[in-house]
């Protein structure tokens, strides 16, 4: 099948040459690229445009970072079947998302999910850089579909995760000198799925269950040496995902304090002295407050504002920048919330949760949110935090409004997921659950 596909694809090439390319934008130049693609089904062609058009716009949080993240994805998808058939199952997860009317199960999803898998098998001994690359994406674009479908092999998120994350350590690990001999465009390549896979981490991290190592350790192989090649800028804001890259890896170390405690009171038996003390917690909860403070006076506070990575600042516009900055606000409260409840362990109706639920409101509000990917579609986790910890019915309406606003324009899967575990939580009779990120996995 392979070979049919492949003398398919010269078949094309030698055609596409002789097709003279009228003018147009990237995006254009993409979809009509797909068009000719004779060896793959109408359907599928079908999915990679509503990829391009509509899927990748619920997962980057600006139409520069969108545009930049099809030109990555798509020409790889097409080299890869594993990443092709991941792509597609991406797609067609969110596709199901919308007509959520149909009582069929789309069964393509968990078909192409098990085509991706295979075609994973077979590239895996392929020991190139640029192949661990498409399988790095591979991953990530797995650990989307299982985010997005919920019911096709539910948390195996979590094994694409770490999937994940062998193979970007074993990127940088494989060969010390490996930028004196990548090219350019695969060293952009690396590092946009190194910031792809940081966002991902750091927000598994904040997850009752933490990472599957526990303990998160700051210089790894996957992040300590990420600089080769592939390098992340810690005072950037990461367009893609919409909160810098120096919050990205606190929410790691929030993470890792919040499992220690969590590990500790599940061990420990009641009435028996522990090895680390609330005083201890209390110690490096007010280290992670000083820490956030820091940030947030240099991204909100001063007037430079955020920094982001280069030629990006250029490619957004002023509106753009302020609901970056409002949006790293929003997730500048939700950590302050994690390092509240799960590392000192306050309950929810203290002074600080509180202020932090009414500051994610507010500041969500006051982003416009807008067609396609803006940073709107980076306020689910923020939103989804204050609605678990909204103790009262004024502040859970309050969080409600923000999500039916954002969702008159943004057609989110994730956001109306999250909305609707947020309505059932407040429909049972406990409140204020200690491990409401347990909903996430």
């Amino acid at each position: 099948m392979e070979r049919v596909a492949d003398d398919r694809r010269q078949r094309h090439r030698r055609r596409s040459k002789r097709r003279r390319e009228t003018p147009g934008s990237r995006d254009d130049r993409i979809l009509r690229a797909l068009e000719p693609l004779s060896w793959l089904r109408r359907s599928e062609r079908a999915l990679l445009h509503h990829f391009v058009t509509e899927a990748s716009c619920i997962v980057i949080s600006s139409q520069h970072g969108q545009r930049l993240f099809c030109n990555t994805i798509v020409p790889l998808a097409l080299q890869t079947p594993s990443l092709l058939y991941a792509t597609l199952a991406y797609s067609a997860a969110q596709q199901a998302g919308l007509r959520r009317t149909t009582t069929t199960p789309d069964t393509s999803i968990s078909r192409y999910v098990g085509m991706s898998l295979l075609a994973f098998q077979n590239e895996l001994p392929r020991r190139a850089c640029s192949n661990k690359a498409s399988l790095l994406a591979a991953s990530l674009m797995l650990c989307l579909v299982s985010v997005s479908s919920g019911d096709v092999q539910p948390r195996s998120w979590r094994v694409h995760a770490e999937g994940a994350k062998a193979l970007l350590a074993s990127i940088h690990v494989s060969d010390p000198t490996s930028s004196l001999g990548v090219s350019a465009e695969l060293e952009a390549i690396i590092t946009f799925l190194s910031r792809w896979y940081l966002s991902l981490e750091s927000l598994t991290a904040i997850t009752t269950s933490g990472l599957v190592t526990g303990q998160c350790v700051t210089q790894d192989a996957t992040l300590g040496t990420i600089s080769e090649p592939g390098q992340l800028a810690l005072d950037a804001c990461d367009d893609y995902f919409g909160f810098p890259t120096r919050l990205a890896l606190l929410f790691r170390e929030i993470g890792a304090s919040a499992w220690e405690r969590r590990q500790q009171l599940s061990a420990v038996p009641l009435g028996a002295t522990s090895f680390l003390t609330q005083t201890d917690f209390d110690l490096v909860a007010d280290d992670f407050h000083k820490k956030l403070t820091e940030i947030y006076h240099e991204v909100v506070c001063s007037p430079v504002g955020l920094n982001f990575y280069p030629g990006v600042r250029e490619a957004l516009s002023e509106s753009e920048v302020r609901d970056f900055t409002a949006s790293t606000e929003t997730y500048l409260s939700m950590a302050r919330i994690l390092v509240e409840r799960r590392v000192r362990g306050v309950p929810s109706n203290s002074e600080v949760v509180k202020a932090s639920v009414h500051a994610i409101v507010r500041v969500a509000s006051s982003i416009t949110p807008s067609p396609g990917a803006s940073p709107a579609t980076a306020l689910t986790p923020p939103l989804f935090a204050a609605g678990c910890e909204a103790v009262d019915a004024t502040d859970r309406q309050a969080v409600r409004d923000t999500f039916l606003t954002l969702l008159s324009v943004v057609r989110s899967q994730n956001m109306e997921q999250a909305l609707r575990i947020l309505e059932s939580m407040w429909q049972s009779e406990k409140h204020g659950v200690p491990d409401w990120w347990s909903y996430q996995g």
